[in-house]
This record gives structure tokens, C-alpha cells and sequence, in this order.
């Protein structure tokens, strides 16, 4: 109540709680909540930050559900600006129902910002075993590894932040090694691999427990090349191939097991006697006398 009508001192003073206690999920869910009307994004952002912490804050969940609920019914166009086309998009995969492809392709190169990067991956890390499920992995996985395609030209081209290389570090939690092949990322690798001085990390990614992360700390740009070189060569399997392998055997025993099912199934109704029907009617007609 102290901050109550001055939303920038509050915000700075769940801020300077996050710096003390990144551990806790309770101050970025607050900064989440002083966001709700103001920026949706970065509202998104901070309530997945909170949800993932060591000391998680539970009720982040339902200030996630509510910003989804409200995009997915919202009309979206692919000339739409990036964070209405983003949400709608997200919503839809978070509810699992179906989006426009056209949609989902607008977004390939433009999920590049912490805020962006963030819910993706927290929606990717709730995902399951099902069939509609791994189509909505399988496209989470194509935006992670666009975003990365477009963050290596971005650096290549000079036009890129430092905070992008925080941005890559995230994607290189989950991204394929076949999207690290490509001849922009060969570049930036070469360009990065001598850089030795650390990346100031301003948004504390070291807390945020969403996959494990596979970068060496503090990270250095040449530290996150030779990262990118592990995972690319096969020297290293990132946390998100886990993840996807370990998804693709579930999926595998659940096929199985329906199958093994089905065969047992089969092979009851196989042993099991016929009785014709004008039998069993015989039968109860003559109980009835």
C-alpha cells in the first residue's frame, strides 16, 4: 500500500528485491503484476521468470493463464504488430488449439528479445507426449532456431545488442544442432571466439531454471562460441535434444502400450464364445414364463 499510485517506485523496489534474492519468485511475478496494463510482453515475461525460479511463485500460473485466455480470442493478421501476433500465437499453443501457419512463419526471425524467448521456452517446457503436442513443439523448436539464424546476421552485420547474446545463450538450451550449421552462425563463431570479456548478465539468466543451462559462467562471447561448437559437433547434447528425446520414447511406450493394448483386446473378443442373438432372446423369453 506504501506504492500504492506510484507504480515506478514499486518497480524499483521489487527490482532491487530481485537483485538481493534472484532465488525467489514472488518480487519478478510483483514486477510482472505493475506490468499487466502497461507492457503485456514483459508482463509475460517476468511471471514465467517467477515460475521458474529455485523458490518457484505457484500463482504466476494463473496471471499466465489470463493473458493467454485473453489473446487467444483476439483477431490477428500477419501484418499485425510483432507482440499481438506473438501473444495470439503463444496463446494458441499454450491452449493447444489450432493457429494459422502464416502466422506462426511471420514470427521466425523476430522472436529475438529476452522478453520473447522467455515464455517460449516456458511454454515449450510444459509440453507433452501427444500427437498435437509435438506439432507444437516441433514449431516452438523452428522459432527458437530462426531466432538464432537471425541473431548471428544481426551480429554479422553490427546492428545487434550485447543483450542478444544472452538471447542466443537461452536458445542454445534447446536448439538443434542442424540450425547451428548454418553458414551466418560458422561467421559469428569466428568472429566471437577470441572475445574473452564477460557479458555483463543484466537479466540474471543463471536463475532461470527453464532447462539447464549449457554455457560455461560468466559467459564470454568466446565461451558461447565454443558452446555453440559442442552442441553443433555432437561434443554436447543440450538440455532441450534431452528433452526431446526423452519425449519421443515416451511417445514410442505409449504406442506401444495402446497397440499391446489393442492386440489384447483383439485376442479376448477372438477367445470369447459366440452365442447367437435368437438364442440369447430364447432365453430370456423363456424366464420370463
Amino acid at each position: 500500500m506504501r506504492y500504492k499510485g506510484n507504480l515506478s517506485a514499486a518497480d524499483e523496489l521489487y527490482a532491487a528485491s530481485i537483485r538481493v534474492l534472484p532465488l525467489l519468485g514472488d518480487p519478478w511475478n510483483q514486477r510482472g503484476l505493475l506490468l499487466a496494463k502497461r507492457d503485456v510482453l514483459k508482463c509475460l515475461y517476468f511471471h514465467y521468470r517467477a515460475l521458474h525460479c529455485r523458490f518457484s511463485f505457484i500463482g504466476a500460473t494463473s496471471n499466465i493463464q489470463k493473458i493467454f485466455q485473453e489473446h487467444s480470442e483476439t483477431t490477428v493478421l500477419v501484418d499485425s504488430p510483432f507482440v499481438d501476433r506473438f501473444l495470439h500465437v503463444l496463446s494458441k499453443f499454450y491452449f493447444m488449439t489450432r493457429v494459422h501457419q502464416r502466422l506462426v512463419d511471420s514470427l521466425l526471425e523476430e522472436c529475438i528479445t529476452m522478453e520473447a524467448i522467455v515464455p517460449l521456452l516456458g511454454v515449450l517446457s510444459e509440453l507433452g507426449v501427444s500427437s498435437d503436442e509435438k506439432a507444437i513443439i516441433d514449431a516452438i523448436y523452428r522459432l527458437v532456431d530462426g531466432a538464432v539464424a537471425s541473431i548471428a546476421r544481426r551480429q554479422m552485420d553490427g546492428c545487434s545488442s550485447e543483450k542478444e547474446l544472452w538471447v542466443l545463450a537461452l536458445c542454445l538450451r534447446v536448439c538443434s544442432p542442424e540450425a547451428l550449421k548454418a553458414k551466418p552462425i560458422t561467421d559469428l563463431v569466428q568472429r566471437l571466439l577470441d572475445n574473452e570479456v564477460p557479458i555483463r548478465d543484466s537479466e540474471l539468466t543463471r536463475f532461470w531454471l527453464c532447462f539447464e543451462d549449457p554455457c560455461d559462467r560468466p559467459l564470454t562471447a568466446g565461451g558461447l562460441a565454443r558452446t555453440l561448437c559442442a552442441i553443433r559437433d555432437g561434443e554436447v547434447i543440450n538440455p532441450g535434444q534431452c528433452h526431446q528425446k526423452m519425449m519421443r520414447r515416451k511417445r514410442k511406450i505409449n504406442t506401444a502400450n495402446r497397440r499391446w493394448r489393442q492386440v489384447e483386446e483383439g485376442s479376448e473378443q477372438s477367445q470369447s464364445p459366440k452365442v447367437p442373438a435368437n438364442t440369447t432372446m430364447k432365453k430370456s423369453l423363456q424366464s420370463s414364463k
